[in-house]
């Protein structure tokens, strides 16, 4: 639990120990996308076209909402789907977007881990959490890991430089009216019982437990806005 505005850590337990991070790997989506947007690569008024991969993984268990290879859809809607609703196909048609396929964003991803300076265990396999197979001698399912720490990091530069992620992920209930007029409820159970909650994400899979990124906005006593951020890995629930 910090101040993501000040960098201040109030409480850490085991802060340092890197975790599996399931679908909050999508705020590091976001950042590149957004940083993507102010370069100039890619525009807040682009089509997104979904990949038969990407309609592939639709189609699984894993799948949020059901895309067709081919189907496009506004980059905004995109965008609130990977955030609101934690859609990984949308996750995966916004990295193929920017670069034209996965491992490619995935370079980008893990080349972010070390210019923010998180810590030497982060790593990204994917843009969207899932474990997924690696090729190697044991054929393991790796997951995309970083400590509390790290998450800190990441969501507290995420808060300073595109602030404007809160008012997507403050949303309770919205109709993604390129993607079929889908109606996305917010899986962040704190927007509902806790006021002045405004984001950040949820993360759930059987090998990272229950995880959430959750920011609080206070002001302090001058009246500065401020964003109280906790991250907690591997809950039961």
């Amino acid at each position: 639990v910090g101040d993501a505005t000040t960098g201040e850590i109030f409480y850490a337990f085991n802060g340092a120990e890197p975790l599996p991070i399931a679908s909050t790997t999508k705020l590091m989506t976001y950042l590149l996308i957004k940083e993507a947007m102010s370069e100039g690569k890619i525009s807040n008024s682009d089509t997104v076209s979904f990949s038969q991969k990407a309609s592939d993984l639709s189609n699984t268990s894993d799948g949020v909402i059901h895309v067709s290879a081919g189907q496009t859809a506004d980059i905004g809607d995109v965008i609130k789907g990977m955030l609101i609703v934690s859609s990984n196909e949308c996750a995966l048609a916004l990295a193929e977007h920017l670069c034209g396929n996965e491992q490619d964003f995935v370079e980008l991803m893990n080349r972010k881990v070390k210019a923010l300076g998180m810590s030497e265990t982060a790593q990204f396999y994917n843009p969207h959490g899932l474990p997924m197979f690696v090729d190697d001698v044991l054929n393991i399912k790796q997951s995309n890991h970083l400590t509390a720490n790290d998450m800190f990091i990441l969501s507290s530069y995420i808060l300073d430089k595109y602030p404007e992620i809160t008012e997507i992920t403050s949303i309770k209930k919205t109709y993604l009216e390129s993607l079929g007029n889908y109606t996305a409820t917010n899986t962040n159970a704190l927007l509902y019982n806790v006021p002045g909650t405004v984001g950040l994400k949820t993360g759930t899979t059987d090998k990272a437990a229950s995880c959430l990124v959750s920011t609080y906005e206070i002001a302090d006593g001058a009246g500065e806005p401020h964003y109280i951020t906790c991250i907690v890995y591997g809950a039961e629930n």
